[in-house]
């Protein structure tokens, strides 16, 4: 009986692995967690950059659509806006899509969004028509969706 040891509790060697393993698993788990969060919040800005070159669009659109006088320039597109007046320039302005007119400063119905920005917003005419080209960025500047549409103008030539 005096050579037997009795079974009760663990070891020190035993202890030791089992927290081992229990890390092993947890650093896994950490690792897979961080994984899908990362790929998740990819989805949630590349379906954000598309509402926002929708919404940035369609805002362009229908302000070109029925504009007067027309004239691309490199800042922007000077034209007559029913709703801004004559000479109105529509450019970008700190990520954003701005009209200047008459000495005042006005945004389109989009800004930065949810840690998006619009990059790049440039000009082409084309036989009756305006090219625009968005592109829609990170706040840090990673392009994350371009967004090319053709605007028929309906007043043109006025």
């Amino acid at each position: 009986m005096s050579g037997h040891r009795s079974r009760r509790g663990f070891t020190v060697a035993e202890l030791l692995a089992a927290a081992g393993l229990l890390a092993a698993a947890s650093a896994a788990c950490f690792l897979a967690l961080t994984a899908s969060v990362r790929s998740s919040a990819g989805g949630i800005f590349a379906s954000r950059a598309g509402l926002m070159a929708s919404a940035v669009s369609e805002a362009v659109r229908d302000e070109l659509r029925f504009c007067g006088g027309l004239e691309i320039t490199e800042s922007g597109i000077i034209y007559d806006s029913a709703v801004y007046g004559e000479n109105a320039l529509m450019t970008l302005k700190g990520g954003r899509a701005a009209v200047y007119s008459g000495g005042r400063e006005y945004f389109l119905p989009v800004g930065e969004y949810g840690g998006l920005k619009v990059g790049q917003m440039s000009f082409e005419e084309r036989s009756g028509a305006v090219e625009v080209k968005l592109v829609i960025c990170t706040s840090g500047g990673r392009p994350l969706r371009e967004c090319r549409f053709e605007v028929k103008r309906v007043n043109e030539g006025q």
